[in-house]
């Protein structure tokens, strides 16, 4: 089991798009127990995520949601994206009896702004045919005034940054509310 699975179905951070497949995790994630953190994860998976023809090919967006006040920089968000990713590539891994290397899970994240960042993720595609793959970040954080969260808001896609799919993402991420 990758993870557990909130008897929550109401997104409160990923309300649409509606026809993307929605999931939400609560932590301890249990492909990744290490993270540190309490909270949840809301994602979102585009129609043909796991198609290698689609358009939409390993397009998502996710919400962390993260309990407390959390100080973020790159070190921190390249820690946490690298247990996440390592955690998840294992874990589906063990699942399919694939063969891979967690050293060549790798994370790069760079500060664009205040409260936000680029990142990119060297992985396998264990949902898939288990070759190596990439996938772009762009993340934004945030600190609702309502809540004592930490919102980390991640759109991901392994399409070139020029196509319909960061196109979609971007109208998604404008779109919330929060």
């Amino acid at each position: 089991m990758l993870s557990t699975a909130s008897a929550q179905n109401t997104p409160a951070y990923l309300k649409s798009p509606s026809d993307w497949k929605f999931e939400r995790l609560d932590f301890p994630l249990a492909f990744a127990p290490d993270l540190g953190y309490q909270g949840y994860e809301e994602i979102r998976f585009a129609p043909g995520m796991f198609d290698r023809t689609s358009e939409m090919y390993f397009t998502y967006m996710f919400v962390l949601a993260l309990d407390g006040r959390n100080k973020m920089d790159e070190v921190v968000l390249c820690q946490l994206l690298e247990k996440y990713y390592k955690g998840l590539c294992r874990a589906v891994a063990e699942e399919k009896q694939l063969d891979i290397n967690l050293d060549e899970v790798t994370v790069q994240v760079a500060q664009h702004g205040k409260e936000s960042f680029g990142a990119v993720v060297d992985l396998f595609d264990v949902f898939g045919n288990g070759k190596k793959m990439q996938v772009s970040m762009d993340i934004s954080l945030c600190l609702p005034q309502n809540n004592q969260q930490t919102l980390l808001i991640a759109l991901a896609s392994a399409q070139p940054k020029q196509s319909k799919a960061w196109e979609k993402l971007a109208q998604e991420r404008d779109r919330m509310v929060l």
